[in-house]
């Protein structure tokens, strides 16, 4: 009997720190969805089209990236940092960039690297870059 009453307080004790870490480890919310949309060359320059869409009610007072380019075997091509400013809740923007020099047929994929701003509204203490899902059309690959 004494054991039962044992087993009922350590199962009374272990359930809220059980369901407390299970809290922790709900994934952060969808904010944004990143689409590596075109690379079109422009002389020596290739212009990167992405598709920003803030599919949450958060505004995005200052959004810039971490990205890096790597050729088709691998090497990093270009580091840079880009700037996408305000986003607006509940709005697909639309943005480019140009990197120059670069061949565009040269990027085989690109890497977001890291989150560098990202002062938001109304969601204090979410992880950006957990909160970003990527995409991409074509050939290059976009991943985190």
């Amino acid at each position: 009997m004494l054991k039962k009453a044992f087993r009922m307080i350590a199962l009374a004790l272990v359930i809220p720190i059980v369901a407390t870490v299970a809290a922790r480890a709900q994934p952060a919310p969808e904010l944004l969805s990143i689409e590596l949309n075109a690379l079109n060359q422009n002389a020596a320059a290739c212009q990167v089209y992405v598709v920003i869409d803030n599919v949450s009610e958060v505004a995005f007072a200052k959004f810039s990236t971490d990205l890096v380019l790597f050729d088709n075997d691998g090497l990093i091509l270009k580091r840079l940092t880009t700037d996408f400013g305000r986003l607006r809740p509940n709005k697909i923007h639309v943005m480019s960039f140009v990197v120059d020099p670069l061949e565009c047929a040269a990027v085989g994929r690109v890497v977001l690297n890291d989150v560098i701003d990202c002062e938001h509204d109304g969601s204090a203490g979410v992880d950006c870059i957990d909160a970003i899902r990527l995409s991409h059309r074509g050939d290059v690959g976009f991943e985190k």
